[in-house]
């Protein structure tokens, strides 16, 4: 590994570019390569099993290509396989943690809405996040499988969009959320969506951030942080090529 290799990120579609946003806001020489797989999306519905293998052979078809490090922009694959792949690979492997904590700090005490993927709910490594919080936050968990296919076809606040969250959020009419803690990487491009759903705007929460700040200290501890000029892309793997580049044409990347 040396400091002008790419760093790899990894999503099921455009979500991660989300996280890609963060990223570019702390790392901004660095070269990317952003891997949408959308032939095996969505991994929100999948089994863990299926989720483990799929990210196991992109993680081996992104170290093949030279990367220095990988982040797994996706809670799902993260919950999932991060623990597995790690184990397996040499690289820093970075994955995605719902921003529970951050949240909780804001508002200790406070009413926390968390979206996710069905999966992503299910799977121990959220259960002991929020387990972890048990007393400090009032949690309502929410899963919200078809959203990531409104954002991959750039539904990002349509009427459809709006009044698919609505349905899911008409049991808890009666709960102000203080904030939204989005545990889907997808889910950034549909606060406007959300919050039009819900008849007012919580304070939204996504790991990106984390995720990013991870991502540079292990750059800087291994010695591999670049710092030259003109970064470049590669997209990989993608059906909704076009949609993907407009959203990183929106972002300013």
């Amino acid at each position: 590994m040396c400091k002008y290799s790419p760093v790899g990120i990894l999503d099921s579609g455009v979500g991660g570019i989300s996280v890609l946003k963060h990223i570019r806001k702390i790392l901004p020489s660095e070269n990317i390569i952003y891997f949408a797989d959308k032939e095996n999306a969505p991994y929100g519905t999948k089994k863990p099993s299926e989720i483990i293998k799929i990210t196991d052979r992109n993680v081996a078809y992104l170290e093949e290509f030279g990367c220095k490090a990988i982040v797994i922009a996706c809670n799902t694959a993260t919950s999932a396989a991060a623990e597995t792949v790690r184990q397996k690979y040499r690289i820093p492997i970075i994955g995605l943690e719902p921003a529970i904590k951050p949240a909780v700090r804001k508002f200790p005490g406070g009413k926390i809405l968390l979206l996710a993927t069905p999966i992503t709910l299910r799977l121990p490594k959220l259960e002991k996040l929020i387990n972890e919080m048990h007393g400090e936050a009032d949690f309502t968990c929410i899963p919200a499988p078809g959203l990531v296919g409104y954002v991959e076809s750039g539904n990002l606040c349509s009427e459809e969009t709006v009044q698919y969250l609505k349905k899911l959020f008409s049991p808890y009419s009666s709960v102000k959320f203080d904030a939204c803690v989005l545990g889907c990487t997808h889910f950034p491009f549909a606060v406007r969506a959300i919050s039009r759903a819900l008849g007012y705007s919580p304070v939204f929460f996504d790991g990106g951030a984390g995720a990013a700040k991870r991502l540079c200290d292990i750059l800087n501890k291994e010695k591999i942080f670049h710092t030259g000029n003109n970064p470049g892309y590669i997209v990989w793997n993608t059906r909704f090529k076009n949609h993907l580049e407009r959203l990183l044409y929106c972002n300013k990347f």
